[in-house]
């Protein structure tokens, strides 16, 4: 396994030398390309995939384009286009979900936006055949069945998730079921049951059924679209049919080096994929744990039954419980309950939903009610939820000793200087561990939240300082980048949420971090008038009765021994009905240094601030960088040696604006 990771590692950093000398000059692209995924308006939102073809040669970067005119094209299609090219973006934060990168592991360059595309041919791929038949699978989910119970079966049966509702999707994944839906271990069982039942009522050669059954399982990986988690099953499945067929005893971990290293071949990024993470876990868990956990057994075989399934879901939960930390940042405490009521009604779905593929569509209609139900009950179960507990992340250090732990216990016969080894080292790992938890230093993070302002603060008593929170009407900042950024810098608690105002960019995201993590106090100001963000941050503060600081001006807010913040905006009494104008303007200060905060005040608020005290080291750019703000005059009295500027890519707002760049440039303002 050693090896194969040495080999994969390899092969990321030959493709990253080639992703980064991968580029395209001009903003705007006229070229050949070939489609390479099935445009479905509903699924990908008319949203399809193209590689470029230069010279009459295929190259291998590809575009994610958006096409507004919603031509109407399939896959394997050949296209002269024009359009915007752009950077891909991603959120920096270390530990939350990468777009960027997740695009990688299809080749993905770019975005393009189309202004003009036409078809001028078609290729030549025998993989279109299998595309053909994945689509026809879908309609006929979509033409047999209630909307909710297709999307089901498209999930369970082909992979394929893009169409589940969002709310049935997050239920599943807040209950820890989510691994139930990736074709894995027992979706592959219930091919070859199936597959098995045909062939021995056609052959009774041995020899040539097994061969059948490794073709047929390598035909569903085509029709799938080459599913990590799904070639990771198939692929062992077949080393242990191969080695039976050779008359050899096979080994787990040489199939599981082979298969992993055939995946990781085919696409290396997947060794960072946490559909392949999940899948080698839960196989590897249920090798060892398995047998170990599986002692007692009971003369009712029902017992027996669900007991197993139990034992089964500690095995895998107990091998994977870092990946899932540091993918999911939380684990709910009905995974056990939940798993062992709905596996049955899992595996049942999804004999029957491969069945259905076969049965024609007259008979389908009278029989169509039984699955219908196993689906509701399904999506039933999948809504108990007992509570989710949210957990510092593990870091890599933290994980090693984890895993270096099982290795020690798991390891009976080893010999006695790998046991000494697998201490020392689990010695050392802890040693360091400890030391950085005892390290007392200052730590100031800059949040990217996109278009708006998040800031987190650390002190050395370990008091933790969230200072806005980002947020968006069109996306869960708060749940989606705050909350995971937070949990992987092992912050579950915020001593001081201070809200510089309450439009959605500084405000929307504290809700979920309200919600979900334990918030000591908030620090607000008085406000001229009631937004949807304030009444719903208020009423959650009160229902958990979190202490409300109200601040003004001459507030002197001491947030631990070293740190204060000082209070020099807005007055107890507002002459301004503009929310950005009564931002909180505050002052974080450490010892001799000095951070200014102005949440997105503009020139009519800088103007009153003019006799202040506003020296800083640091100064937050009012207003992202808007032409409305940022005054020669307040950047003077400021005199900041670093300036810095939240604002999102190519955001819609022109932030921040080329005057007050140059007015920076001028005064020689280092900005970031």
């Amino acid at each position: 396994m050693i090896t194969v990771m040495t080999i994969s590692l390899s092969l990321i950093l030959i493709k990253e030398y080639k992703f980064k000398n991968t580029y395209i000059k001009d903003s705007t692209i006229n070229a050949t390309g070939i489609v390479k995924s099935q445009i479905n308006e509903k699924e990908y939102n008319n949203e399809f995939i193209l590689e470029i073809i230069e010279k009459g040669r295929i190259n291998k970067t590809r575009l994610l384009v958006s096409d507004s005119s919603k031509t109407k094209l399939e896959y394997g299609d050949i296209v002269e286009f024009s359009g915007e090219f752009r950077n891909i973006r991603s959120y920096k934060n270390h530990g939350v979900f990468n777009y960027k990168e997740s695009l990688k592991k299809k080749n993905i360059y770019g975005n393009l936006k189309i202004d003009k595309i036409s078809k001028i041919g078609e290729s030549k791929s025998i993989y279109k055949f299998f595309i053909t038949i994945n689509q026809k699978i879908k309609e006929k989910f979509d033409k047999n069945f209630s909307e909710n119970t297709s999307n089901i079966l498209k999930g369970l049966v082909i992979g394929d998730k893009a169409e589940i509702d969002d709310k049935i999707m997050e239920n599943i994944q807040n209950n820890g079921l989510s691994h139930l839906l990736a074709i894995s271990g027992m979706h592959i069982s219930c091919i070859i049951l199936l597959l098995q039942k045909i062939l021995d009522s056609i052959t009774y050669n041995y020899r040539k059924k097994k061969i059948i059954l490794i073709i047929s399982l390598i035909f569903f990986i085509l029709v799938t679209g080459f599913i990590a988690s799904a070639i990771r099953a198939i692929v062992m499945v077949s080393l242990a049919i191969i080695s039976r067929l050779l008359f050899r005893k096979n080994n787990f971990w040489v199939d599981i080096s082979i298969t992993s290293l055939i995946i990781l071949v085919y696409n290396p990024y997947y060794l960072v994929d946490s559909g392949f993470l999940l899948s080698f876990g839960a196989t590897i868990g249920i090798i060892y744990f398995y047998p170990i956990l599986n002692k007692f057994k009971s003369k009712n075989k029902i017992i027996n039954y669900f007991l197993s399934i139990f034992i089964l879901s500690i095995s895998v939960n107990l091998f994977i419980l870092p990946i899932m930390l540091i993918l999911f940042k939380r684990i709910s405490i009905s995974v056990f309950l939940t798993g062992i009521l709905i596996t049955p009604l899992i595996f049942l779905t999804e004999v029957n939903g491969i069945l259905s593929i076969f049965i024609p569509n007259i008979i389908l209609q009278y029989i169509k009610i039984f699955l219908e139900i196993l689906v509701s009950l399904f999506l039933i179960l999948s809504k108990i939820n007992l509570g989710e507990l949210y957990f510092k992340v593990p870091n890599i250090i933290e994980t090693t000793i984890y895993y270096l732990i099982i290795i020690f216990f798991i390891n009976k016969r080893g010999r006695k200087f790998i046991k000494m080894g697998l201490l020392a080292c689990i010695t050392i790992l802890l040693v360091i561990t400890i030391s950085n938890g005892i390290k007392k230093e200052l730590k100031i993070y800059f949040v990217d939240v996109g278009q708006g302002d998040c800031t987190l603060i650390q002190t050395e008593e370990k008091i933790n300082i969230l200072i806005d929170s980002g947020g968006s009407e069109e996306y869960d900042i708060g749940k989606n980048i705050v909350l995971p950024y937070l949990l992987n810098k092992k912050i579950n608690s915020i001593d001081y949420l201070m809200i510089s105002h309450f439009d959605s960019d500084h405000a929307k995201g504290s809700i979920e971090i309200l919600k979900k993590l334990k918030v000591k106090n908030i620090i607000i100001s008085m406000q001229m008038q009631e937004t949807n963000n304030l009444n719903e941050i208020l009423n959650i503060a009160n229902h958990k009765k979190i202490n409300i600081i109200i601040c003004k001006k001459g507030d002197i807010i001491n947030t631990s021994k070293t740190t204060k913040f000082e209070i020099i905006f807005p007055k107890q009494k507002l002459d301004s009905k503009d929310i950005n104008n009564n931002s909180i303007v505050a002052k974080f200060i450490y010892k001799n240094k000095k951070i200014l905060f102005t949440g997105d005040i503009e020139k009519e608020t800088e103007s009153k601030l003019i006799n202040e005290d506003l020296k800083s080291d640091i100064l937050k750019i009012p207003h992202h960088g808007s032409k409305t703000s940022s005054t020669e005059k307040f950047l003077n009295k400021v005199k900041p040696q670093i300036c810095l500027i939240g604002v999102g890519e190519y955001n819609n707002f022109g932030h921040p604006n080329n005057t007050v760049l140059k007015r920076l440039n001028k005064l020689r303002y280092r900005y970031i």
